[in-house]
């Protein structure tokens, strides 16, 4: 039975079909007496043909309606209507985890945090004596709040005849057991118990069985139990038990693989007896168990104090003596195979890499609060390095005396042992965007700026001199180089240019080799390691610290790529072995404010999330749009503020980036990358319906006034630089270049009136704001003073407003008779979101003007993601021993 939009059952009115699975179809509704969405679950006929079913599922359905609990659906209402029988639940949005695990296995810490919680309210169903029956990822529903268990006790509610052919497709799917008549198979059957598929009573540790199953899943991207055929899958949930999660997921510590195995004993009096339970084994491993992951079985039952952090600390200081001393006997000692983790939640992850081990293993230098850390891996405290107060991008001098470091638009270095530091080059910009700096065996150091290419400097200080610039025929921007030992060159990343992928290369004796490249992924930070590989840092769809074996004497790439430690970042390597990187460097969670000329939040909208600091407002101030990254993808949303909804945009899974509106608010254009066509522009109706068309292959821009000019920035090819250009939507489709001009020329906006345009221009080497006659005309005028980015205009066209590092600055115009600017003036200082930003690009904190120009709607942190998910700093000793011996590591 198929509902109509306007139609109803009882009191609810339908919306919208949802979906529909084995236990019928389900609707978006509205609630007419509590004016609430609700979601209406209309049972097929199968299901309630009979009056025995109908009176079971009545009579079950109001136990479970009893059930409230933050990580269960709630339901609200069972009811028929004429010969249609309905539930009435909570109306969620958000994804199941089955269909985020077609993705691929979810993060460590996601696996824990969705696992306590699914544990936890199994755990208070089981004490109201409710037994769920069909836990199984298609029954969890991920949200902005966290997990919510759906159908909760509906399986034995509306046990029918089903065939056995339907267990393994079909939600709550039930049938009479072709293997006993002593009872009803109720589940689905990867997850079912083997008490359940020998139709015994099932109770809570039936649930506990589908739990481990689901565990499993979650931290694999694998189901535990598999099979050929039917007989075969339910053979291998009698009598084989699954693979270890530490052998699919290396970095998985044992513990886990404990309570998973626990869970998924085959007798139910050896697994854990309550839900309840393995929550509490689950926190304790989320909060810190002993020896970092790598406490053994036997000490994990004994000891369940919180001591995470002392044992932390003393690991550290056993690995830093162990690596001392192997240093000391310069002989070939193989080490045992260690890993620890160190919790760090103000740990800095925006921009350039916070980490960096020293050369020989023994201390660890990391930015945090803002400062530069450095913890000699022998002693039990850090020190703070002095005058590093901004401090990014952390890096050793080969004789680890010093530490290096940038501050804003200088190079700094350091004496590791204490004392002043010492001034070593002036950087154009700053170099959070390139990501990294490194100081070579033969003396000099070397680092990205971009697009300026490779740079080195005197470690006694000095100019800037470049070594490799890009090649204006295939390059974009230089990113994130790092030294191999011996003097033996510079490994780098080259992101592409709107025509190509990124690559890993190396720079030696003067020539340039390119090593890997991977066509619709990001990498970053490469580094050497002494077991033979390079291990660098994968972005988009294979997210993690990666690893290829590498001839450091013929410079080549001698194997495949393999995945070390998953949604890892900021891979750093040492002599003795060491590899450590950063877990937890999620994108910072935002939320978005309106916020007024001085600077006091007046109101929030929507909720926290992971934002992109690009929000477009449309012209009549109802209206945004912006991206959000959720679970690994980053889509247009389009936010009502009138009605407090939003809905998405974009659905094709690639980036999106600094979208704009028409000023008729029909189109949205945007910005996408991450793919194998480049960077390029794109618009779509606003409503979603239609294709999304390629409008110019560039980024940012902005629409004239007329609703038919679109103005952006193009690649200038030989010229290795961003100029700008303009596109008529009626026209012939190509593009005519508005300025080129030495430098780049980037985030152009149009004048109200259509007769100037603001942009970002990098000509004199600093970003300053530029604004000129469109679309030709004499004369340029600079807005800002002392740097700036991401013009906007206000709508009466009299003021310009920009933004410039944290500062919200503001500059009066006049356009009569002649334009004339007033001078720069600061409205108000912002903390800044913490959410990605890319200098020259469109990703700064921007913000937007509401039509009366007396609000900014703009991004502001909320609390950041390492509270609720856990920033740590990991370090391996000997991490290569987990992968020697194995065929395909």
């Amino acid at each position: 039975m198929t509902l109509a939009p306007g139609s109803r059952l009882g009191p609810y009115e339908i919306l919208s079909p949802l979906g529909a699975g084995g236990m019928g179809e389900v609707y978006r509704a509205r609630d007419t007496r509590l004016e609430r969405t609700v979601a209406i679950k209309v049972l097929s006929d199968q299901l309630s043909k009979s009056e025995e079913v109908r009176q079971r599922f009545e009579r079950e359905a109001k136990t479970i309606s009893q059930l409230s609990h933050p990580h269960i659906c709630a339901l609200y209402d069972v009811g028929r209507e004429g010969e249609t029988e309905y539930l009435v639940m909570e109306y969620l949005e958000g994804e199941t985890l089955a269909d985020r695990l077609l993705k691929g296995p979810l993060a460590f810490d996601q696996v824990l945090r969705y696992g306590i919680e699914i544990a936890d309210a199994l755990d208070k169903a089981h004490r109201q004596g409710i037994v769920h029956r069909d836990l199984k990822p298609g029954n969890v529903m991920l949200t902005k709040s966290g997990v919510k268990l759906l159908d909760f006790g509906l399986a034995k509610a509306i046990a029918p005849e089903m065939p056995m052919a339907d267990l393994t497709s079909n939600p709550t799917a039930a049938a009479r057991s072709d293997l006993t008549q002593e009872g009803t198979l109720l589940g689905t059957l990867p997850y079912m118990a083997p008490e359940q598929l020998e139709a015994r009573e099932a109770d809570g540790r039936t649930d506990i069985f589908a739990l481990g199953a689901t565990l499993h899943e979650m931290a694999t991207g694998r189901k535990a139990f598999t099979g050929a055929t039917q007989a075969s899958l339910i053979g291998a949930i009698l009598h084989t038990e699954p693979a270890a999660i530490s052998t699919i997921q290396p970095m998985t510590p044992p513990t886990l693989d404990r309570v998973v195995k626990t869970c998924l004993a085959k007798d139910p009096e050896e697994r854990w007896q309550s839900a309840g339970d393995v929550a509490k084994e689950l926190k304790w491993i989320a909060e810190g168990s002993p020896v970092g992951v790598a406490a053994p079985t036997a000490v994990v039952r004994k000891r369940r104090v919180r001591e995470g952090l002392a044992w932390a600390i003393a690991s550290l200081a056993v690995l830093g003596a162990a690596a001392l001393a192997l240093r000391r006997a310069n002989h070939a000692v193989e080490l045992p195979l260690r890993k620890l983790e160190i919790a760090a939640p103000r740990l800095e992850v925006e921009g350039a890499s916070p980490v960096s081990l020293s050369p020989d293993g023994t201390k660890l230098a990391y930015v945090a609060g803002g400062r530069l850390w450095i913890r000699d891996l022998r002693q039990l405290e850090p020190r703070e390095v002095a005058g590093s107060e901004g401090a990014g991008a952390p890096f050793w001098s080969p004789d680890r005396e010093f530490v290096g470091f940038a501050v804003q638009t200088k190079l700094w270095k350091a004496p590791a042992g204490g004392g002043d530091r010492v001034a070593l080059a002036d950087l154009p910009d700053t170099v959070s965007a390139a990501g990294a700096v490194s100081w070579t065996s033969d003396n000099q150091i070397v680092l990205a700026l971009g697009f300026t290419g490779l740079l080195a400097v005197s470690p006694e200080g000095g100019r800037l001199a470049t070594i490799l610039p890009p090649d204006p025929k295939a390059d974009a921007d230089f990113h994130t180089p790092s030294s191999l030992p011996g003097g033996g060159g510079v490994l780098f990343v080259v992101h592409r240019s709107p025509e190509g992928p990124d690559t890993i290369a190396v720079f030696a004796d003067k020539a340039r080799k390119t090593l890997l490249r991977l066509p619709g992924e990001r990498l970053w930070n490469p580094v050497y390691s002494p077991s033979g590989h390079i291990l660098f840092e994968r972005g988009a769809s294979y997210r993690g610290v990666w690893a290829m074996p590498f001839s450091l004497s013929r410079l080549e790439v001698t194997g495949k790529p393999f995945l070390v430690a998953q949604d890892a970042r900021f891979p750093s390597a040492a002599s003795d072995g060491s590899l450590a990187f950063v877990r937890g460097a999620d994108e910072a969670l935002t939320q978005i404010v309106w916020m007024d000329r001085g600077g006091q939040v007046v109101s929030k909208v929507e909720e926290p999330g992971v934002w992109t600091p690009v929000p477009a407002l449309s012209h009549d101030g109802r209206r945004v749009a912006i991206p959000l990254t959720e679970n690994g993808r980053t889509e247009i949303w389009i936010l009502d503020l009138d009605r407090g909804t939003r809905r998405r945009l974009t659905s094709e899974g690639v980036t999106r980036m600094a979208p704009c509106w028409s000023p008729s608010g029909d189109l949205v254009a945007y910005e996408t990358g991450e793919d194998q066509t480049g960077i390029m522009v794109r618009v779509r109706r606003a409503d979603g319906t239609g294709e999304a068309k390629i409008l110019a292959r560039g980024m940012g821009g902005s629409f004239a006034p007329d609703g038919k000019t679109f103005v952006y920035s193009e690649w200038g090819g030989a010229e290795n630089q961003w100029d700008l250009a303009y596109i008529r939507l009626d026209g012939d489709g190509k593009p005519v270049i508005l300025l080129r001009a030495p430098g780049h020329q980037v985030q152009p906006t149009i004048s109200p009136d259509g007769r100037y345009v603001a942009y970002a221009s990098i000509e004199s080497g600093r970003s300053e704001i530029e604004i000129r006659p469109f679309p030709v005309g004499e004369g340029k005028w600079q807005a800002s003073s002392s740097g700036g980015e991401a013009p906007r205009w206000s709508q009466r066209g009299d003021e310009l407003f920009y933004s410039h590092d944290n500062d919200v600055m503001a500059v009066e115009v006049k356009t009569t008779p002649a334009l004339s600017l007033g001078p720069p003036r600061r409205l108000f200082t912002r903390e800044p979101s913490g959410a990605h930003v890319v200098k020259f690009r469109v990703w700064v904190e921007g913000f937007e003007v509401a039509p009366d120009a007396r609000r900014f709607l703009l991004l502001r942190k909320v609390s950041p993601r390492d509270e609720i998910s856990g920033r740590t700093i990991t370090i391996v000793q000997n991490w290569f021993a987990e992968f020697r011996g194995k065929a395909t590591p």
